[in-house]
C-alpha cells in the first residue's frame, strides 16, 4: 500500500492504518523521517482506541526513545492497551503492577492483569 493509501486510511479512522503510518515516519519509508510525526500518529490512533498504537507508546516511554523515559507515562499507555484488549500492552500493565514501574505494587492487580493476558492469547 502506498503513503497516499495509507494517509485517506488514516483520515477515515483506520487504526492499523495509524500504525503501519507511523511505522513509514518512523523509519523514512516514502516519506520523510519523522519520529515526531510518528509519535504523533501513535498517539492519536491510541486516543482513538488502537490497542497497538497505545502499547507501542508505553514502549517508546519504557525505554526511553525519542522522549525522556517515564515509567509512569508508560504504564498508561499500556492500561489504555490494556483497556483496548491489547494482549502485549495487558501483560506490560501487569508487569508494572507486580513491579511497581510508574504505580504502587499491587500483587492482586498484577495476578489480574496476567490472567487477562493470557485470555488474550499473550504467550511469554
Amino acid at each position: 500500500m502506498n503513503i497516499k493509501e495509507l494517509m485517506k486510511k488514516v483520515e477515515a479512522g483506520d487504526l492499523e492504518s495509524y500504525v503501519s503510518l507511523a511505522e513509514c515516519y518512523w523509519n523514512g519509508d516514502g516519506v520523510k523521517k519523522s519520529k515526531t510525526k510518528a509519535k504523533e500518529l501513535l498517539d492519536e490512533g491510541a486516543q482513538k482506541g488502537s490497542g497497538e498504537c497505545a502499547y507501542r507508546l508505553g514502549m517508546l516511554y519504557e525505554k526511553g526513545l525519542t522522549v525522556e523515559q517515564n515509567y509512569e507515562t508508560a504504564r498508561s499507555y499500556f492500561m489504555l492497551a490494556a483497556r483496548n484488549h491489547h494482549p502485549a500492552g495487558t501483560y506490560k500493565l501487569a508487569y508494572y503492577y507486580q513491579y511497581g514501574y510508574g504505580i504502587y505494587k499491587d500483587q492482586e492487580e498484577a495476578k489480574k492483569y496476567y490472567q487477562q493476558a493470557k485470555a488474550l492469547g499473550y504467550q511469554e
